[in-house]
């Protein structure tokens, strides 16, 4: 496992080393080793491209760190630095993690769907937390994609494959968020 540099440069980092990152950066921040500006610098650097924010996102939503259940000020300050990559994905996040909760229990998987029911709550809890405009407007389209099959959303449903009882299991999570 790497320990976090401030120096390494985050524009060209792959999903993979995002992950490495990140779990380290977060393993450092609840060993008190990492300051609450340092957290932000840090979170703002991963979440500026697209695989620094996915990795950022997957490790932070499905680990074991009391940080993702706090939420502290810093942190969700660092997350709004980059609002059209972070309001795509957990718009995404959320759907994609409600709709495996279903797929689990269908499937007599409840551990798997104790940890989806972890990252939809936790993507609700951020998403709530974010108050982000672009997050709003993400939800709407994917509202608008489950009710008449339109839209930017619609397309990626259809590519997961999600089934009606998946849909309508989406349509209740977001349902507080518009």
């Amino acid at each position: 496992m790497e320990q976090w540099n401030e120096a390494m440069p985050t524009e060209a980092i792959s999903f993979a080393q995002a992950i490495e990152r990140t779990t380290a950066l977060l393993d450092e921040q609840a060993a008190g080793q990492r300051d609450a500006e340092k957290l932000y610098r840090a979170v703002a650097d991963l979440v500026a491209t697209a695989n620094g924010a996915r990795g950022f996102f997957v490790t932070f939503l499905s680990g074991e760190w009391p940080i993702a259940d706090a939420l502290p000020d810093g942190l969700v300050e660092a997350l709004r630095t980059a609002p059209a990559v972070v309001a795509p994905l957990m718009t995404k996040n959320l759907a994609m993690s409600t709709a495996m909760i279903w797929a689990h229990r269908q499937n007599g998987d409840a551990e798997a769907a104790s940890g989806s029911e972890q990252v939809a709550r936790r993507s609700a809890a951020l998403i709530a937390r974010l108050q982000l405009p672009q997050i709003e407007r993400e939800i709407a389209e994917l509202k608008r994609a489950l009710t008449d099959g339109q839209g930017d959303y619609a397309a990626f449903l259809d590519r997961w494959g999600y089934t009606e009882a998946q849909r309508a299991a989406i349509k209740e999570a977001i349902e507080p968020f518009g």
